[in-house]
C-alpha cells in the first residue's frame, strides 16, 4: 500500500480544506484517507502550525463520545396538574 501524505488546512470558520484534492472535507472523510493507509497532517491556516491531534481529538469525541438515549416520558394529565 502506498502511503500519501495530505495536508489540509483547519480554517478559522472551522472548515476542513483538502490541499491535494482541492476540496472542502469532514471528519468522515479524514477517516477514510487514514484507513486508506494516507498519513494525515492537519495544520491551522491562521497560526500555520500542526494541529492534528487536537482534531483526531475532536474526531474522537465525535464518534465515540456515548451519546445520551432519551426515553419517551408519559404525557402529563393537565386535569390532575389543575388540582
Amino acid at each position: 500500500m502506498l502511503t500519501k501524505k495530505i495536508v489540509i488546512k483547519k480554517y478559522r470558520n472551522r472548515r476542513l480544506y483538502n490541499t491535494s484534492s482541492g476540496q472542502y472535507v469532514c471528519y468522515r472523510d479524514i477517516l477514510e484517507l487514514i484507513k486508506c493507509g494516507n498519513q494525515v497532517l492537519i495544520v491551522d491556516d491562521r497560526k500555520k502550525c500542526d494541529i492534528t491531534y487536537v482534531v483526531f481529538s475532536e474526531m474522537l469525541f465525535h464518534y465515540e463520545a456515548p451519546r445520551p438515549h432519551f426515553q419517551k416520558t408519559p404525557k402529563l394529565d393537565l386535569n390532575l396538574a389543575k388540582a
